[in-house]
């Protein structure tokens, strides 16, 4: 029997609500920027709270010498000493846990149809677990 469905009961994904969340790196991922500049794509899985356990936040840690503040904040959150120096492998990213403070960004701009891209999810800081809430 081939699969059935009704897209006119189909939800979008929305956002998270902004905020705190529990979570932890499940995929890093090496690249380079648009301009050249290494950068490491991070995906995170949610812990808690419990009902937004599993949902997915995306993030970007950039090596351009004018966004190496965030990075810095980002490494530091995760446990790395802020005094580090040395390569970032993606195989020390993760499974790292940290506290993400969470906002939503709504986009101005459209896809090719014309159509405006949804709301999405930007982590705006993270933290140590230790860190308060």
């Amino acid at each position: 029997m081939s699969p059935f469905v009704d897209l006119t009961q189909v939800k979008g994904l929305e956002p998270l609500p902004d905020g705190t969340y529990t979570a932890e790196i499940v995929e890093a991922k090496e690249g380079s920027s648009q301009a050249g500049h290494p950068k490491i794509d991070l995906q995170w899985t949610i812990i808690s709270p419990a009902e937004h356990a599993g949902r997915r936040i995306f993030d970007i840690l950039s090596f351009h010498p004018d966004a190496l503040f965030r990075t810095k904040a980002t490494l530091v959150g995760l446990g790395f000493d802020g005094s580090f120096k040395g390569e970032i492998s993606t195989e020390q990213m993760i499974g790292r846990k940290a506290l993400l403070t969470v906002s939503t960004e709504v986009s101005t701009q459209t896809d090719p149809d014309g159509n405006p891209y949804p709301p999405r999810n930007r982590v705006k800081k993270v933290r140590a677990i230790s860190a308060k809430k």
